[in-house]
Formats: C-alpha cells, sequence, structure tokens
C-alpha cells in the first residue's frame, strides 16, 4: 500500500504526541494481486477494499504504539467510487476519515 505519513506536528517542547496525517492507496497492499481488485465495478473490488482496510488499521496500530496523537486518514487513491475506498464500518477507532 502507498503509505504518505505526513507530520503535521513535531516533537516540540511540551508536544508529546504529533498529530498524523495518513494518506492511503490501493495500489501495493498486501495480499492484491490483480487491477480489478483495486477498481470500482469489478467483482474483486469488494476483497480490495477488506485488504486495504486491515493495512490502514495495522499502520495505525503501530502509528499507536509508537506514540502517536490524533490520526487522520485519507482517501488518495480514487478508485472512482464516491465513497472512501476503506470500509469504514471496519476502520478501528479512534480515527478521523476524510
Amino acid at each position: 500500500m502507498t503509505l504518505l505519513f505526513l507530520l503535521l506536528a513535531t516533537y516540540a517542547a511540551g508536544v508529546s504526541q504529533p498529530k498524523v496525517l495518513l494518506f492511503y492507496g490501493m495500489e501495493g497492499i498486501s495480499g492484491v494481486t490483480k487491477h480489478r481488485e483495486v477498481m470500482i465495478g469489478n467483482k474483486e473490488y469488494h476483497r480490495g477494499r477488506m485488504l486495504l482496510t486491515a493495512d490502514v488499521n495495522a499502520a495505525v496500530a503501530g502509528l499507536k504504539a509508537g506514540g502517536a496523537g490524533t490520526i487522520m486518514v485519507a482517501d488518495a487513491h480514487r478508485s472512482g467510487n464516491p465513497a472512501a475506498d476503506i470500509l469504514l464500518d471496519r476502520l478501528d477507532p479512534p480515527r478521523d476519515v476524510s
């Protein structure tokens, strides 16, 4: 998965938990082997969304374990889906999704 971690706040005096903006895309996520799994309109797309959600959950867990504060999650894939590519009902809280 193409993940870009952009620190919105750094470890500065008095800032112990930085805010993190996590952009996700579906290219290169764990388990995806076919282009059809990352493009809306294909029966395999749901499987890709499940794999994406698992990878984002793993990234968020790692960020939290590493001391991150607020984690915002944003879709950078744009498969053509008017909704988010990620499965919001399977996304582990806490999160702020756009």
